[in-house]
């Protein structure tokens, strides 16, 4: 399962802390929405009570390009494509320090769309909230209505490789490892919403409905045929790299 959010409701999931305060760090979530006519949230990482640009965002415009939105660098990546079609979108951010620059790099399903960089060193200082479906800092607004699911952030600038991997339906558990500092599935089965990162970060919704799980790993068995049972009335699947035998 998933979480749906109504703008018209203004929900949201959010908690006050914050998992990184060092560069480099990325931060993803995978997206379903049908149209729309706003600027929408998806995942909200800043200051929750002082500042209202100082922060980090995933967002989709009111076209339905998707944007990578550093307000307290100013840094500003955004999609040319559209990605308002009904269909599940793996949406990736990166921010970090290159030569005292700060560089913002967005990438889609996988494919880096762009990268913006300034002199404006910002900081991570005043960072203490994350949130999905709603821009959370004190100037609120920008509600989602679409479904998110399998948001995270890691301390870590991702490699290629890691990037495709978890655009691809891998756990961000095992893709990142030691550096994934918050982990939110967002099944739509608890509440609070689990942090299963081990860090314990879960998540306070304000309203929100269950909807179908973006396709990844956990949800996509397949059968093993490479593993085959040695008693005929049993089969192998492997679910996010764990094989289990199935009667049948």
């Amino acid at each position: 399962m998933s979480r749906s959010f109504l703008r018209s409701l203004n929900e949201s999931a959010l908690v006050d802390v914050a998992p990184v305060s060092t560069y480099p760090f990325c931060m993803g979530v995978w997206l379903k929405k049908l149209g729309g006519a706003n600027a929408e949230t998806l995942m909200f990482f800043g200051d929750g009570a002082i500042l209202p640009d100082a922060y980090t965002r995933l967002q989709i415009g009111k076209f339905g390009n998707i944007q990578a939105h550093s307000a307290h660098t100013g840094n500003v990546v955004t999609t040319p494509g559209v990605y308002d079609d009904g269909n599940w979108h793996a949406c990736l951010l990166v921010e970090k320090d290159v030569g005292g620059m700060r560089r913002l790099e967005l990438y889609i399903d996988g494919t880096l769309i762009g990268t913006d960089s300034s002199a404006n060193t910002g900081g991570l200082s005043l960072f203490d909230r994350v949130a999905f479906g709603r821009k959370m800092t004190l100037a609120l607004g920008d509600a989602l209505n679409g479904t998110l699911a399998e948001g995270f952030i890691a301390n870590i600038g991702p490699t290629v490789d890691q990037v495709v991997a978890w655009s691809r339906g891998a756990s961000a558990r095992r893709v990142f490892g030691t550096a994934l500092k918050g982990y939110w599935p967002l099944w739509g089965l608890h509440n609070p919403e689990i942090d299963v990162s081990s860090h314990g970060n879960d998540l306070t919704l304000s309203g929100t409905s269950k909807d179908d799980h973006a396709p990844v790993s956990l949800y996509t068995p397949k059968w093993a045929t490479s593993l085959p049972a040695t008693n005929l009335a049993t089969r192998r699947a492997s679910i996010d790299g764990v094989v289990i035998v199935v009667a049948v």
